[in-house]
């Protein structure tokens, strides 16, 4: 998949009963979608343009959210074999420090430059990105801004 310089834009309207409105770009996309359809819209939309989207969601107060969603090609539980193991066969990781209750995220950290005297740093992503090796897997506070080092369980 090919990332555009500038992302397509899927902006979420949460209305006063907690519907979702969808736009992509200025095209409409559905109206009346619950959070729970969210995350099929977004697979969707990704899927048909072939590229991540920022998305902008807006509640109803007036708080905004922004992200990169990317296209998804899980498979369906249909798609799994029965042998394929269980939850506890999947790695996790653990990182301590956020508030109660709080969205945390991973994040990964493809490099690494110290800033300038002046606190200044300009990276460019390097070409080994694209096999994206030694990874450094970051946990963050979404609301706290918290970053804790994931650390392998």
């Amino acid at each position: 998949m090919k990332v555009p310089i500038t992302l397509p834009v899927v902006h979420v309207h949460v209305g006063a009963d907690d519907t979702l409105s969808v736009t992509v770009g200025t095209q409409h996309y559905a109206d009346r979608l619950t959070r729970h359809d969210l995350p099929r819209a977004l697979a969707e939309i990704t899927k048909r343009l072939n590229s991540p989207v920022r998305v902008e969601v807006t509640e109803t107060d007036g708080t905004t959210y922004a992200d990169i969603a990317t296209s998804q090609d899980w498979p369906t539980s249909d798609d799994v074999p029965v042998d394929a193991g269980t939850q506890a066969d999947v790695p996790g990781i653990t990182g301590t420090g956020f508030r109660p209750g709080e969205d945390v995220a991973v994040t990964y950290v493809i490099t690494r430059q110290a800033a300038d005297a002046t606190g200044t740093t300009q990276l460019r992503l390097p070409a080994v990105a694209a096999g994206l090796r030694d990874i450094q897997i970051l946990l963050v506070g979404m609301n706290s801004g918290i970053t804790a080092t994931a650390e392998d369980t």
